[in-house]
């Protein structure tokens, strides 16, 4: 059985810790630890989640003056509330670390679907969370409007095909509001053909959940830079909103049990981590006794 490292660091922590309250005990007193913020873990969930962005030029992150777009507020949060991420993807875009997208601007749903699906084989590590975006530009060149939710099931159905990504999860985004003539004329129908999809596929069984931004972004107010507002794509402010819509489908479809530990996970033959762990426990008047772990090297093969 192998001992995953973040139990090895804890169940390390918990001794110390154990030890030092059973000190304090012993002899009678209350103890003070010095190293109180270090132990006061936040609630780390329970596997990595391995993000893969999918879509066209907001996937992408055009107009974001950092090239992040969603991706970086969006990482922030999660990792805030106690996820390890990796975004995963055969692009890079931004002046973020973990920079990995699949955006494609200018491309359709169909183009889209094309162009990920010939990265995701040879993606080192396969995604468990899936984040689509992608049918503004359908909109914007009148394309067969009426069928953008078969060709996004279509889509969806191939990824889920692919081997390791059965058990994905999908978050599907409606489109974000724009000033762009056609796509202000389509956006409505498409985005209820997204919602209509979502609840059908959720119905047989996938897992999958709608990231709503119907009424997360204004134009222009969330589309500004610098005084001069884009038709379709956001500024940072703007996606930072997207952000917020789609932390809030991932942390619906954790909390539902929907999203799990899915998908290739590199294994590398040896892991050494090394903890630092300090307390001073006070078991009398003028007495302390310092209990340190200064480091400890694990290795699991």
């Amino acid at each position: 059985m192998v001992t995953s490292r973040g139990e090895l660091s804890r169940s390390l922590i918990a001794f110390v810790v154990s030890f030092s309250l059973l000190a304090a005990s012993v002899n009678g007193y209350p103890f003070t630890a010095s190293g109180a913020s270090d132990l006061s873990e936040r609630d780390h969930k329970p596997f990595e989640l391995k993000v893969w962005p999918v879509g066209a030029s907001i996937t992408w992150g055009q107009h974001s003056q950092s090239g992040n777009g969603y991706r970086k507020p969006l990482r922030d949060e999660l990792v805030s509330d106690g996820w390890d991420v990796d975004m995963v993807g055969s692009k890079h875009n931004g002046n973020m670390t973990d920079d990995n997208v699949e955006g494609y601007p200018g491309y359709t749903i169909a183009k889209v679907e094309a162009a990920a699906m010939e990265a995701l084989p040879k993606l080192p590590n396969k995604p468990n969370l899936v984040l689509i975006n992608a049918g503004t530009n359908d909109c914007h060149l009148n394309l067969n409007i009426t069928g953008a939710g078969d060709r996004m099931q279509k889509f969806i159905d191939t990824i889920l095909k692919e081997k390791d990504m059965e058990k994905a999860t999908i978050i599907l985004s409606t489109l974000i509001p724009s000033n762009d003539k056609e796509v202000k004329a389509h956006r409505d129908a498409v985005n209820e053909q997204y919602r209509k999809l979502v609840t059908a596929m959720s119905k047989k069984g996938t897992a999958i959940r709608l990231a709503e931004m119907e009424k997360a972004l204004s134009w222009p107010a969330d589309y500004t830079v610098d005084g001069k507002a884009d038709d379709t794509h956001p500024s940072d402010a703007g996606y930072a909103k997207m952000a917020k819509v789609w932390f809030e489908a991932i942390k619906g479809a954790y909390n539902d049990g929907v999203i799990k530990a899915t998908g290739t996970v590199a294994s590398p033959d040896t892991v050494t981590e090394v903890i630092s762990v300090e307390s001073t426990v006070v078991v009398g008047p003028n007495v302390e006794v310092e209990v340190e772990v200064v480091t400890e090297t694990i290795t699991v093969s």
